[in-house]
């Protein structure tokens, strides 16, 4: 179903943390391997950890991208960090959502004992002391929405530089002059002097490549195989506002 991006962001992601972590590679290597690395991540994922922050029950314990930055600096910093992800199972969204709550309480008891040594503490932090966040519906949804519209951003991205490459960029007016901003066909046809027919074709030329795209970048997040199918349905569906 994915065959159109043959070299999927799952391979890349899975041969650069092999090599940021590898003994017998160039140090020089192993530190480019873990710096774009990180530099991806950080790129997808801010985002949308910061939406939810944002959303959960964390949102007054300070600013969301100063949390966020601060969780990717303590971790990301770590060479083995990704590499226990990928021997986890978890989706990628999951594995971060989890260290980010770490992160958050690993700060909320620093402040506990700031507090117990009599030194200034914010009043909303210690609020933020009880129970076990664990698990947030809020803001999980809320990232949720973020991370997929994340994910839709990037395949088009990739579609439309593909579709480029391959000499095809008008598939993509075709596309989005009728699914993204809601043209009819034959008043296309009379802005570009293609055939309704040809239109159509192209229209689902560029659904197919999407689809592969949004694949793709599901299969970097780790999306079990047996949900991936459901979840591209998805989130195609996102994209087409259906």
């Amino acid at each position: 179903m994915f065959d159109h991006f043959p070299t999927t962001h799952a391979t890349w992601i899975a041969e650069r943390v092999t090599l940021s972590v590898d003994p017998d590679a160039a140090p020089s290597l192993a530190r480019a391997a873990r710096a774009e690395l990180n530099a991806h991540v950080m790129q997808r994922y801010f985002a949308p950890l910061c939406a939810y922050v944002k959303g959960s029950a964390w949102r007054d314990f300070g600013e969301a991208a100063d949390l966020v930055n601060g969780f990717f600096a303590s971790r990301l910093e770590r060479p083995e960090y990704l590499l226990q992800w990928r021997e986890s199972g978890l989706a990628l969204r999951r594995w971060l959502i989890n260290g980010l709550l770490l992160h958050l309480h690993e700060r909320a008891r620093a402040q506990r004992r700031q507090h117990r040594r009599g030194e200034p503490v914010d009043p909303i932090v210690l609020d933020r002391m009880g129970p076990d966040d664990s698990s947030d519906p809020d803001g999980e949804r809320a990232m949720d929405r973020a991370w997929a519209e994340a994910v839709v951003q990037a395949a088009v991205r990739d579609t439309v530089q593909e579709l480029d490459r391959a000499g095809r960029a008008q598939a993509w007016l075709a596309f989005r002059r009728h699914f993204v901003e809601g043209v009819p066909y034959d008043a296309v046809a009379r802005e570009t002097g293609d055939t309704v027919k040809s239109l159509k074709a192209q229209a689902k030329l560029v659904q197919r490549w999407l689809r592969a795209s949004i694949g793709r970048v599901l299969q970097q997040d780790g999306v079990p195989a047996e949900t991936l199918e459901a979840e591209t349905d998805r989130l195609v569906a996102l994209l087409l506002g259906s």
